[in-house]
């Protein structure tokens, strides 16, 4: 996404223009996903715990996440 600013004779504006395609915004989300789940088993590390704890830990939070995601497909009408 870039950004142009065009002076007009009283004020300012921004134009956004979405030049970036989708295959690329995936890439950038994946790569963030990836990198905070390294980021936070780093630290769990450091904090003390064991790899297969951590791995566990992950596993219970997409676990609940699917279990939470269910129930609620369930509940509406």
């Amino acid at each position: 996404m870039s950004f142009k600013i065009r002076i007009s004779r009283y004020y300012i504006v921004f134009e956004k223009r979405h030049d970036t395609s989708i295959l690329y915004k995936v890439l950038v989300t994946l790569f963030a996903v990836i990198a905070s789940f390294i980021i936070a088993g780093l630290i769990f590390l450091i904090l003390g715990f064991s790899p297969i704890q951590i791995y566990g830990m992950i596993i219970n939070t997409f676990t609940s996440l699917g279990l939470m995601h269910e129930t609620l497909l369930r509940s509406t009408p």
